[in-house]
């Protein structure tokens, strides 16, 4: 198989809200979580928005949620009314330290 062929079969959307329903689905009571993705920011049947908010009601009303897009060509998919989720559109050297300081508030 050339190398071409191999990239050719990925592709098609980036699901950000996987990583919520897997903690989910195996009742994972978790602090935080943390997604980075490159500069997709939904793709799949569930906004991870509406999927964090599930997780929080079933599992933990306290966790957070830090969405991270490498590329900065979108702005942030989390809410700007909501202290428990952090968002960041393109990745700088000052992202591991805010992030840091969010998972720890």
């Amino acid at each position: 198989m050339r190398l071409g062929q191999a990239f050719g079969t990925w592709g098609g959307g980036t699901d950000v809200a996987l990583p919520i329903h897997y903690a989910i689905e195996r009742h994972l009571e978790v602090d935080g979580i943390v997604i980075v993705t490159d500069h997709e920011t939904w793709y799949g049947h569930e906004h991870p928005i509406a999927a964090f908010e599930r997780y929080r009601q079933q599992l933990n009303p306290r966790a957070r949620l830090a969405l991270l897009a490498t590329a900065a060509n979108q702005g942030s998919l989390v809410p700007d009314d909501d202290p428990a989720c952090f968002g960041a559109s393109g990745f700088d050297a000052a992202v591991p330290e805010l992030l840091g300081e969010f998972l720890r508030a």
